[in-house]
C-alpha cells in the first residue's frame, strides 16, 4: 500500500512528465531521473540537466511488455529473458521500430534498451503516463547514482520539476544490460543479473563487452583520491595506508583487523554481498566526504560475479593498491 503522502507525489510527477517536465522517481536498482519518451523537448532537457553526452543513449522504462511490443521488435529471446527477469534489474536492448520514440533518446541509433521496474512506484508512474519513460541513473553524468531521496535531491536542487521519494534503493547498483541486437548476445554493463543466470535462461552462451560509449566517458567518479585492493593486500598496507592518511571502505571482517587508529577513519559495509551492494555507494559518497582522510582505498571481494567489483575498479578509476 502506497502512503498517501507518495501517492500524492507520484499523481504530481504523472502530471509533469505530460507537461514535458523532468522527473526523479524511485527504483529497486538506484534512482531514476525521467521524461516522456515521445516528447522530443523534453528528452533534451534530460540530458540538459543531467549533462549527459547527446550520444550517450538513455533506456526506455515501461509498465508491461505491452509497451514495449508497441515500439520494438521483440525476439524470442528478449520474450524469455522478460518472462524470466521482468519486473526487475535487467535493460535488454532491441531494435525499435520507426517514429515511435524521440529520435534523441537513442541518438539516431535504430536499437534502444528498455526495462520494467520491480519497483511499485516506478510502475505506477509509468502507466500513469501511459507510454515508456525515458529515463536514466539520477546523478550528474559521470558521478555516483543515487540510491538515497537526500543523495538525489541535492543532485538535482532546483531543476527538477517533481520528486518521489521512495526510501533506499534495494538493490543499489544500476542494471545488468544485454544488448539483442548482435550476432551474439552481449552483456554491455553487469549488474545484479549474472552471466550465468542469462545463459542458463536463454539456453545459449553470451558474450560480455564494455560498451564504446562506457569506454568513452568516465563513470562514478569522485573527488578523493581512491585505490583498490583485496582485503589480503589492504592488511599487507597498513604501514602505507597511515602514512598516505588513507581511509578504507571494506568489509566487517576487514575493517575489524584494522589497527584502531586506521579503523576510525574507515568504514564498514556488510560481508554479505547483496547486502554490500545495497550499501556501497551511499558508503563511497560518505567516504568521498570524510574531512580527516587524503583518500581512501575499496575493498574488492573474491569470486565476486554480481559486478560489486566492477563497480569498486570503476571508482578507483582503475587504481590498484601496490605494496
Amino acid at each position: 500500500m502506497i502512503e498517501e503522502c507518495i501517492q500524492l507525489q507520484i499523481d504530481q510527477a504523472i502530471d509533469a512528465l505530460a507537461e514535458g517536465e523532468v522527473v526523479v522517481f524511485p527504483t529497486e536498482t538506484v534512482y531514476g531521473i525521467g521524461v516522456d519518451s515521445t516528447n522530443y523537448e523534453a528528452v533534451d532537457r534530460l540530458f540538459e540537466v543531467k549533462q549527459r553526452p547527446k550520444d550517450n543513449p538513455v533506456t526506455l522504462h515501461v509498465s508491461d511488455v505491452d509497451m514495449v511490443k508497441a515500439v520494438a521488435y521483440v525476439t524470442d529471446d528478449a520474450q524469455t529473458l522478460m518472462a524470466d527477469f521482468w519486473p526487475g534489474a535487467l535493460a535488454i536492448i532491441l531494435e525499435v521500430k520507426e517514429n515511435t520514440v524521440s529520435p534523441n533518446v537513442n541518438a539516431g541509433k535504430k536499437t534502444v534498451g528498455f526495462r520494467l521496474p520491480d519497483n511499485d512506484i516506478a510502475k505506477q508512474l509509468i502507466a500513469g503516463l501511459g507510454k515508456p519513460v525515458a529515463g536514466t541513473s539520477a546523478n550528474v553524468s559521470g558521478q555516483l547514482s543515487s540510491t538515497s531521496f537526500k543523495q538525489v535531491t541535492e543532485y538535482f536542487q532546483d531543476n527538477v520539476a517533481a520528486f518521489i521519494d521512495g526510501g533506499p534503493s534495494q538493490i543499489g547498483i544500476e542494471s545488468t544490460v544485454i544488448d539483442l541486437t548482435t550476432d551474439v548476445p552481449t552483456i554491455i554493463r553487469p549488474g545484479s543479473i549474472t552471466k550465468e543466470q542469462i545463459e542458463q535462461s536463454i539456453g545459449k552462451s553470451i558474450a560480455e563487452k564494455t560498451s564504446d560509449i562506457a569506454q568513452k566517458y568516465a563513470h562514478y567518479t569522485v573527488e578523493s583520491d581512491v585505490l583498490y585492493g583485496s582485503a589480503s593486500d589492504i592488511l599487507a598496507s597498513i604501514d602505507l595506508l597511515k602514512e598516505k592518511n588513507f581511509g578504507v571502505l571494506a568489509s566487517e571482517s576487514t575493517i575489524n583487523q584494522l589497527p584502531a587508529e586506521l579503523a576510525e577513519k574507515s568504514l564498514a559495509i556488510s560481508d554479505d554481498i547483496q547486502e554490500a551492494l545495497s550499501q556501497l555507494y551511499s558508503s563511497i559518497a560518505e567516504m568521498n566526504t570524510h574531512p580527516d582522510i587524503n583518500g581512501f582505498v575499496l575493498e574488492t571481494r573474491l569470486n565476486d560475479d554480481s559486478a560489486f567489483n566492477n563497480r569498486v575498479i570503476s571508482v578507483a578509476q582503475n587504481q590498484a593498491l601496490l605494496h
